[in-house]
């Protein structure tokens, strides 16, 4: 009893010094603030999700090398303003046909890295340019889609060297969008997901940083939030601000090829060929090009000075690329402007192809692919 009424006669004596009080009621006003913030990021995540982050959620999990990959087995209808269309994932985590490590006998392989576009995002599978060409190319020949929703060139080499070149593939398709040249130099994608990505050492060579990719969500929302911010300000140093404000909208700035904002992505292209090479593989660089460049919008972005911005640069810088690299290369731009006329090739109120665009673009490389094909 002695040592009770001791005790408490202790936590008087602090409870009346001013400083005690003072932190204590500092320490419950962060308790309040902490769990109000928590309550409203969680209302707030609920209002503002887009419909393809939960498509993208749902067909996706963590992976601490990509940073997310195909979730085997995954079903679900992805619904916009101008689609309605089942997603299904198969057993090895790819929107794809089921194939087999091995390869038949006599048989042909094409494997397909990409972004949304190689997914067929909005469209159903079999309209998808990669399924496409799997049936255009007949039955000697599979077609294996790698292509994953939001993946920018970094995350492609390393899936092809982890499962591409498993399906022993004679030749590789790069799929190639405009916002990889961008994308590549960050760390922290749409807002949401964390990605490795590769940095240029002393030597020359590429050396890949932020692996593990950190895993965002977790149970506290608010330590989610904070996390997401300190990456996102981690970018903005990467990049900079003017090209971090401008985001994937730079590529078409003049300065961002002038401070060499293209080297990481030609070089992982460089490697994508070699490491092709290294096992048996042809390579192709199919470039598809942005809404704006077909369609005549310009690029409409806050900060933007048109003088500063050439809209057919990042194909151009491509191409020569690709020649000068010995890479096989197809610039979709020119053929899509020809048949735009009077025509939508694109979804309306979204920047992916419709049907209409995919077909477009398979028939457009598939004497490339035969040519490579039966050259190998």
């Amino acid at each position: 009893m002695a040592v009770q009424r001791s005790h408490r006669n202790l936590l008087q004596k602090l409870w009346e010094r001013r400083w005690v009080r003072r932190l204590s009621l500092c320490l419950w006003t962060l308790v309040i603030v902490a769990a109000a913030s928590e309550a409203a990021l969680r209302t707030a995540f609920v209002r503002l999700v887009t419909v393809p982050l939960v498509m993208e959620k749902v067909v996706c999990t963590y992976d601490e090398e990509l940073g997310w990959r195909g979730l085997a087995g995954a079903r679900t209808v992805h619904s916009g303003q101008e689609w309605r269309v089942e997603v299904k994932i198969n057993a090895r985590g790819l929107r794809s046909k089921e194939y087999e490590y091995d390869k038949r006998v006599g048989a042909k392989r094409v494997v397909v890295l990409g972004d949304s576009y190689a997914f067929g995002y909005g469209v159903a599978q079999e309209v998808a340019f990669p399924s496409q060409l799997d049936s255009m190319l007949g039955q000697d020949v599979e077609v294996i889609n790698l292509g994953t929703s939001g993946y920018s060139t970094d995350q492609q080499l390393l899936f092809l060297r982890r499962e591409g070149v498993k399906y022993h593939p004679d030749l590789v398709i790069v799929a190639f969008y405009l916002n990889d040249a961008y994308d590549n130099l960050i760390a922290y994608y749409n807002e949401w997901y964390g990605k490795p990505r590769f940095v240029v050492g002393r030597d020359g060579a590429l050396q890949l940083v932020g692996v593990p990719v950190p895993r965002f969500e977790g149970s506290s929302y608010l330590v989610s939030f904070v996390r997401r911010r300190w990456y996102a300000l981690r970018d903005l140093v990467n990049v900079g601000s003017k090209f971090k404000r401008l985001e994937w909208f730079s590529i078409f700035d003049r300065s961002f090829a002038e401070e060499g904002r293209w080297d990481v992505t030609e070089r992982l292209l460089v490697e994508i060929d070699r490491v092709s090479r290294s096992h048996g593989a042809g390579m192709v660089l199919v470039v598809i090009p942005v809404v704006e460049q077909i369609y005549a919008r310009g690029v409409r972005h806050p900060g933007i000075t048109p003088e500063d911005f050439d809209l057919d640069a990042p194909q151009q810088r491509l191409v020569r690329f690709a020649q000068g690299a010995g890479i096989e290369v197809v610039d979709l731009l020119p053929l899509l402007r020809e048949h735009a006329e009077g025509r939508w090739l694109y979804f309306k109120a979204d920047n992916h192809w419709n049907e209409r665009g995919h077909r477009l673009a398979a028939e457009a490389f598939v004497e490339v692919v035969e040519k490579l094909l039966h050259e190998g």
